[in-house]
């Protein structure tokens, strides 16, 4: 019996879209106390994503025929490094709650590209209106106090990271459809390390120039394997759910991040933080329940 429903769990989709928000929400938290202690953004997204990337490489499937690297590189570069450099420096100048509560956005922007990407998943005038209520709701996030330098510029780079997360997200249900999650978890990490190490060395931030104290090394290791199982669990999320629904991952995100802003980093919950990120939510469930399931692997739309 044990088995038996530890088996349904694990075939469950639901249980990976709770397990990847609740993740995704945690590894943001980690970011934003190693920033507090003076560790530069770009550091905290490089370290953890080799060490994912050096797991997922060790124990991944041998002889499993034809494995996606040149697609699950380019994702992982995407999908996963694009995306978390820029909410790192969101995390470092701005509270956590209000970055997580723009991450929420991507489930918009995965509506807008589905749009163009598959004819039958139109963004209609609903959606529009739950994109203009998302986006009001980020202006009166911006008029949160961050206590940070350049919060304009962080809350750009943090926006644009949910756009990117979001509508590369279409790419990510894809391929989740063609290929089993365990041949593309090292591919993807892969692509993710390679590309934010090239950004840290470029801008100088690269782990062998920067002081890191072996408490900071020991956290980062850990966020590594959560990391590998985050992404796992995000590819089963979008392999056994519509990208409707694998998108609601997105919801449980700033439930952790508001929660975790306040309780442990003693972030101010604010009407203006309430308003801005109700309108958040509701311009994201308004996209989010007016959608139709993206078939499988999905219809295009006719270029000509």
């Amino acid at each position: 019996m044990r088995a038996q429903l530890k088996s349904g769990w694990l075939r469950n989709g639901w249980f990976y879209i709770i397990l990847t928000g609740v993740l995704f929400g945690t590894l943001g938290l980690c970011t934003k106390f190693l920033t507090t202690r003076g560790l530069d953004p770009f550091t905290c997204a490089v370290v953890p994503f080799c060490i994912t990337a050096l797991i997922a490489l060790v124990i991944r499937p041998r002889n499993s025929g034809r494995v996606p690297w040149i697609e699950g590189i380019a994702m992982g570069a995407v999908n996963a490094a694009g995306p978390a450099l820029m909410f790192n420096v969101g995390f470092s100048r701005l509270p956590a709650s209000v970055v997580t509560l723009i991450l929420a956005l991507g489930p918009v922007f995965t509506a807008l590209t589905a749009h163009f990407v598959f004819h039958d998943d139109r963004f209609t005038r609903i959606k529009g209106l739950g994109l203009a209520l998302s986006l009001t709701g980020v202006g009166l996030l911006a008029g949160f106090p961050s206590g940070g330098e350049r919060p304009g510029y962080a809350l750009a780079l943090t926006l644009a990271g949910a756009a990117l997360s979001g509508s590369s997200l279409v790419w990510v249900k894809r391929l989740a459809n063609l290929y089993q999650p365990k041949f593309l978890l090292a591919p993807m990490m892969t692509g993710a390390a390679l590309l934010s190490v090239v950004v840290a060395t470029v801008i100088g931030y690269a782990p062998w120039v920067v002081e890191i104290s072996l408490p900071q090394w020991a956290l980062m290791a850990v966020m590594g394997i959560g990391g590998l199982v985050t992404f796992f669990s995000s590819l089963k999320a979008n392999e056994l759910n519509p990208a409707s629904r694998a998108g609601l991952m997105g919801y449980l995100v700033p439930i952790v991040g508001v929660t975790g802003g306040a309780l442990v980093f003693a972030e101010p919950i604010t009407l203006g933080l309430l308003a801005g990120g109700a309108l958040v939510i509701a311009g994201v469930a308004l996209v989010g329940i007016t959608r139709r399931q993206i078939a499988s692997p999905g219809t295009l739309t006719d270029p000509s």
